[in-house]
């Protein structure tokens, strides 16, 4: 499901803004994703703690952005992981593509 959502948001943003650009903020989004898997599986935030901790997120997120050699781990993390993001989805959407052509 999250794939087909994926696809929808692409064809609007792709209607709207054109391929290229839509392309690039699909991308993006598998980077962001990665990094908030990154922050509920190793820094161990959950959903409800932007409501409980929004500082100590905040803190955590910016430390993160400012000091980007002091935590080799989560980017290391968030690259394979949105590298692995980027490279299914878009093998997926070219083999329905391929065999529809219908995405």
């Amino acid at each position: 499901l999250a794939l087909l959502s994926i696809f929808t948001v692409e064809k609007v943003l792709a209607d709207c803004y054109g391929r290229r650009t839509s392309g690039f903020i699909i991308l993006c989004s598998f980077f962001l994703c990665a990094f908030g898997i990154y922050i509920g599986r190793f820094l161990r935030w959950n959903s409800w703690d932007i409501i409980t901790n929004p500082a100590d997120i905040a803190n955590a997120i910016i430390d993160r952005l400012l000091n980007p050699l002091d935590h080799f781990k989560t980017w290391s993390i968030t690259l394979l992981f949105g590298s692995f993001l980027y490279v299914v989805y878009y093998s997926i959407k070219n083999f329905f593509n391929y065999k529809t052509n219908q995405f």
